[in-house]
C-alpha cells in the first residue's frame, strides 16, 4: 500500500528522501515503536507507492505528495488525532508543506536538511546556479535514456564523488529505476510560487539538523531555515546529507528525544 505502521502510542509519520523509500527509516522505527505508533510512507514513484501518471507529471506539486500521505493518515491516524512529523531531504520539504496545511494536528517536526529547493534562489546566486547546473545535467542524461548515469550524478553530488560506483550492482539498478521521479521532486520543491518566509508560520516545535560534511547546497538551505522557523532547535551532525541512512546512531537519538519531549503523556 506504500506505507508501513508499527507500534502503539502517539503517531510519528516518517517521510523519506528522493531516490529512497520507507525502508530508510527501519532503524528509527525500531527505536520509536517501543513508545509510539510509527507510520513510514512511500512518496510518489518510490517503494510501493504508485508512479506519477503522464497526466500528473505536467503539473506535479507537493500537494500531490500530500494526497498519498492523507491516505495513510486516514487508515492509521484518523480524524483529528495529532501526530509527529519526520522528514529527510525532499521528504523534509514535503513535511514542512504538510505541517503548514494542517498545523492543528502536528505535535512536533523533525527535519534533516529539508530540500526546500526554492529557498536557494533567495539566499545565494552561486548556489542557485550550481543547483540548476546539477539538475540540468541529470535531466539531460535521463532524457537520453542514461538512467544509471543520471542516478550516479545525483547520488555522487549528495553522498560523495565515486560512491555510486562502489554500490552493489543491484542497488545501482534500483536507483536507476527510480531516477525518473527525482526531477519531479526537484520542480515541486523549487516552485517559483514558494517563498522561504512561509516557514515562519510553522507552529510546531521543530528539530532541524544539518551535516557538517554535507554539500553546501543542502547545508545552506538548512542554515537559512534555522533563522526563519520560529520554534526551532538547530543541530549540527558530524556526517553528510544522507546521515539518516549512513549515520543512524547519530541522527536517530536526536529525533527520538525531540519526539518524546513533545509527546503528550495524558
Amino acid at each position: 500500500m506504500g506505507w508501513l505502521s508499527e507500534g502503539e502510542g502517539e503517531a510519528v509519520v516518517l517521510l523519506h528522501s528522493s531516490m529512497s523509500s520507507k525502508v530508510q527509516w527501519f532503524s528509527l522505527m525500531e527505536e520509536l515503536k517501543q513508545t509510539h505508533q510509527v507510520v513510514a510512507v512511500d512518496l510518489y514513484g518510490y517503494g510501493d507507492a504508485p508512479c506519477v501518471s503522464d497526466e500528473q507529471a505536467g503539473h506535479f506539486s507537493l500537494d500531490d505528495e500530500l494526497s498519498l500521505i492523507r491516505r495513510a493518515l486516514a487508515e492509521h491516524v484518523p480524524g483529528d488525532t495529532p501526530y509527529h512529523l519526520v522528514g529527510h531531504s525532499y521528504g523534509g520539504a514535503v513535511a514542512m508543506h504538510l505541517a503548514l496545511e494542517m498545523p492543528e494536528r502536528i505535535r512536533s517536526i523533525s527535519l534533516y536538511e529539508p530540500m526546500a529547493n526554492h529557498v536557494v534562489r533567495e539566499i545565494d546566486d552561486g548556489l542557485y546556479e550550481k543547483q540548476k547546473t546539477l539538475m540540468g545535467s541529470v535531466i539531460e542524461e535521463i532524457n537520453r535514456g542514461n538512467l544509471k548515469t543520471g542516478a550516479s550524478m545525483f547520488v555522487d553530488f549528495f553522498s560523495g564523488e565515486g560512491l555510486f560506483d562502489k554500490l552493489p550492482a543491484e542497488v545501482q539498478e534500483l536507483l536507476a529505476g527510480c531516477v525518473r521521479k527525482m526531477p519531479l521532486d526537484y520542480f515541486a520543491s523549487a516552485h517559483k510560487g514558494l517563498r522561504m518566509g512561509r516557514y515562519g508560520k510553522l507552529s510546531a516545535p521543530t528539530c532541524l539538523m544539518a551535516g557538517r560534511r554535507s554539500p553546501d547546497l543542502s547545508f545552506e538551505i538548512a542554515r537559512a531555515l534555522s533563522g526563519v522557523i520560529p520554534d526551532v532547535d538547530y543541530h549540527l551532525v558530524d556526517a553528510g546529507h544522507m546521515a539518516p541512512l549512513t549515520h543512524g546512531p547519530k541522527v536517530n537519538p536526536i529525533i527520538a528525544a525531540h519526539v518524546r519531549r513533545h509527546t503528550c503523556l495524558n
